[in-house]
């Protein structure tokens, strides 16, 4: 059990330098502590629990949403793989609004019928859920 938590941690690190990488170079300034520190607010505001959710599940590619609750102003990498875990589609996002933000799955209509995993990541917060487009 102990090497199952440690190989977790382990791979959600990696993932998150991957993810802070990632930003950087797209021109999205990450500081190492936002990547310390997740789940304080640039005004130092606790926030609740970092969520994602997608709906309808399964759904089209025209009605598929999905929400992320979080913080305003936070910086969110939203990447989709298909089920080869391959990136079909990857955006970040600065929230406007803290809590509930709703965004189009597939707003440029790329993604065609199947199963795929949407990841949505911030500082240390990693969720991942699976999506059926039909």
């Amino acid at each position: 059990m102990k090497t199952l938590n440690n190989f977790k941690i382990i791979t959600i690190g990696l993932f998150l330098i991957l993810s802070s990488f990632k930003m950087t170079a797209q021109g999205v300034p990450v500081s190492q502590d936002e990547i310390n520190d997740a789940s304080v607010t640039s005004d130092n505001t606790e926030i609740a629990d970092f969520s994602l959710n997608v709906y309808p599940n399964p759904g089209t590619r025209e009605t598929m949403k999905y929400s992320i609750n979080a913080a305003r102003g936070e910086k969110i990498l939203v990447v989709v793989y298909d089920i080869k875990g391959a990136e079909t589609y990857s955006e970040i996002l600065i929230l406007e609004i803290t809590g509930e933000n709703v965004f189009a799955v597939d707003p440029e209509g790329k993604l065609s019928p199947g199963i795929y995993i949407i990841s949505a990541t911030s500082n240390e917060n990693v969720k991942s859920k699976k999506l059926i487009i039909r």
